[in-house]
């Protein structure tokens, strides 16, 4: 932001300091001079507000005379030391046809020395105008230059220098010390950011502390350190501190397995690992690739170590191979349990002769699966680990631990889980297969099945799943549990119980 300070003249506060061999007093005298003799400063880079000074002095006048000094290339000619605006603005009259104004009152100095001269016109540039920070810090400069000078004339100045440059600014004298640290030690590439007004003088002051090799460091941990710090405008002090030390660690000579090494490009390699994700503590404080324990897995490993990083990628490729096995037994594990539950799902849903919607719409759930999907799963396809809950709530919502603990207690109870849910009065047997193989019984196909009522043994070939077995009626035209419940799943055989009545309907 431009600021503008005022309060202290410096060419008046001059007239108390000594000058050791003075040439006396009197030296200026009040001149009329033709406005388009009089030549602008070179050195003078900054002027605004003309207009409104011409109109100013069409109405009032012209109330102080301008400060010249004879031009040394140009005999007859004078160049302003004070008061260019008054300048350009009596020059914009006189062009514009007030001949009145053409010959304008100046005060000649024929003998000033030029450094009192640019004194004069730093001074009043400084009072009169509104600098950003950059130019500020150019001003301190050439004022400080011009004193030092006047020094040399003989100009005695009582304290320090910079006391003198603050005063004529308006700025602290700290301040004058940190414009003169950046204006010197901030590298070209934030410099013109810096004099644009892009880069705040805060932290164009925390690059300048560090040398160039850590200010570029600095900056590419900024820049890789997310697309929002792209624009150096938004840079805050804070974080440019906490990078600058990074940098300074990361420009550390390298402790590797020969000691020091010094030509070793493993700072970029590091900042290229930030930039990917790899950054780590090892990568931190000057550590060595040699003893990374990432070394087989990172990318930009250093190159002097090729012997050891080729024996780490095969250490970790074969790590990872072992690792994938176990996975996959691991995962062979949990689908085996869940393959089973969606195939005999799948044998209860085709006995019933129902869609997986009509099952949903009949079962009051939603059908959280396509039918082709429900189909593969019942087939013990394109199941995962992660595909899912248990068809019996429409295929989600629902997985294997939620109803282990029923299966749990009725193998603790020596019962069948329907039993549990009062599903049915027959105990059964948990998990526990009818034992009726030892009878020697032929079992009987189902196409002849028992009298109405009768309670006999089922067996259950489930493929892949193996045999099971239950108790169960006939009844009605159809087989269902001892209790009455229909069977989704018909048996693949049957036989009379030992000892059951024939026509026990109604037994139990």
């Amino acid at each position: 932001m431009a600021e503008m300070k005022k309060g202290f003249d410096l060419t008046a506060a001059l007239s108390s300091v000594s000058k050791l061999d003075t040439g006396g007093e009197g030296r200026k005298q009040i001149e009329y001079i033709d406005i388009d003799l009089i030549d602008p400063d070179p050195q003078n880079r900054k002027v605004d507000g003309i207009e409104e000074l011409a109109k100013n002095i069409s109405l009032v006048g012209l109330r102080q005379p301008l400060d010249v000094r004879p031009n040394p290339e140009a005999e007859g000619r004078y160049i302003a030391v004070s008061g260019h605006r008054r300048r350009l603005a009596i020059k914009m009259l006189v062009d514009s046809g007030e001949e009145k104004y053409r010959m304008t009152p100046c005060l000649v100095d024929r003998e000033e020395s030029p450094a009192m001269q640019r004194l004069k016109l730093l001074s009043g540039n400084i009072v009169t105008q509104s600098l950003t920070p950059a130019e500020m810090a150019q001003a301190t400069k050439d004022l400080e230059d011009c004193l030092y000078q006047l020094q040399e004339e003989g100009y005695e100045f009582p304290g320090k220098i910079r006391d003198w440059v603050a005063k004529t600014c308006g700025i602290a004298s700290s301040r004058v010390g940190r414009l003169k640290v950046i204006r010197e030690k901030l590298i070209k590439e934030l410099k013109k950011d810096w004099e644009s007004g892009k880069l705040k003088e805060s932290v164009a002051y925390v690059f300048a502390q560090q040398t160039p090799r850590v200010q570029q460091v600095m900056i590419q941990l900024i820049t890789l350190s997310g697309s929002s710090n792209l624009d150096r405008k938004y840079w805050h002090e804070s974080n440019v501190k906490y990078n600058a030390e990074r940098a300074a660690r990361e420009l550390k000579p390298r402790k590797g397995p020969k000691g020091s090494c010094e030509s070793c490009d493993a700072t970029g390699l590091r900042l290229k690992r930030m930039a990917h994700g790899k950054w780590d503590d090892h990568c931190q404080d000057g550590k060595c690739c040699h003893c990374c324990p990432n070394i087989g897995v990172c990318e930009y490993a250093c190159p002097h170590l090729s012997g050891e990083v080729e024996k780490a990628k095969k250490k970790a490729k074969a790590k990872r191979a072992q690792e994938k096995e176990e996975k996959a037994q691991e995962n062979e594990k949990i689908l085996a349990p869940r393959i089973r539950l969606w195939k005999r799902f799948g044998e209860a849903r085709a006995a019933a002769g129902l869609t997986f919607e009509e099952y949903a719409q009949k079962a009051h759930v939603r059908a959280f699966r396509r039918e082709k999907m429900v189909e593969d799963f019942e087939q013990g396809r394109k199941l995962t680990p992660s595909s899912g809950g248990l068809p019996y709530t429409g295929g989600d919502g629902l997985d294997e631990c939620r109803i282990r603990p029923l299966i749990y207690a009725a193998d603790a109870l020596g019962c069948s889980v329907d039993y549990l849910l009062c599903r049915t009065d027959e105990r059964g047997g948990g998990s526990q297969p009818v034992q009726v193989e030892a009878v020697g019984t032929q079992w009987l196909p189902p196409s002849q099945p028992p009298e109405e009522g009768q309670l006999v043994a089922l067996k259950f070939d489930l493929g892949e799943v193996g045999v099971m077995y239950n108790v169960g009626r006939w009844k009605d035209g159809d087989w269902c549990f001892s209790g009455g419940t229909p069977m989704f799943t018909p048996p693949t055989g049957w036989f009379p119980l030992p000892g059951e009545e024939q026509g026990g309907a109604d037994h139990d």
